[in-house]
């Protein structure tokens, strides 16, 4: 069996969610995301998924967007 490869990811939280957003955060995990980080005042949830379930994640209530999570380094 070989290991799946996650993504880093980053999802945005609509406004009438960011009060549950610990219940989103619940609801990302079970849907296959491992959840780093919950930064409720950003409304951004981070972590990583697999590939296959990252485009069905914008589906859940809650969710605006997925990104990737892309590393940023000074010049």
């Amino acid at each position: 069996m070989s290991e799946v490869e996650l993504q880093s990811i980053v999802v945005t939280v609509d406004d009438e969610h960011l009060p549950t957003i610990q219940d989103l955060a619940l609801t990302l995990q079970s849907a296959g995301m491992l959840v780093e980080q919950i930064l409720p005042t950003a409304g951004i949830i981070t972590g990583r998924a697999p590939a296959n379930i990252i485009p069905t994640l914008p589906n859940l209530a809650g969710v605006v967007a997925v990104e990737a999570d892309e590393t940023m380094q000074a010049l």
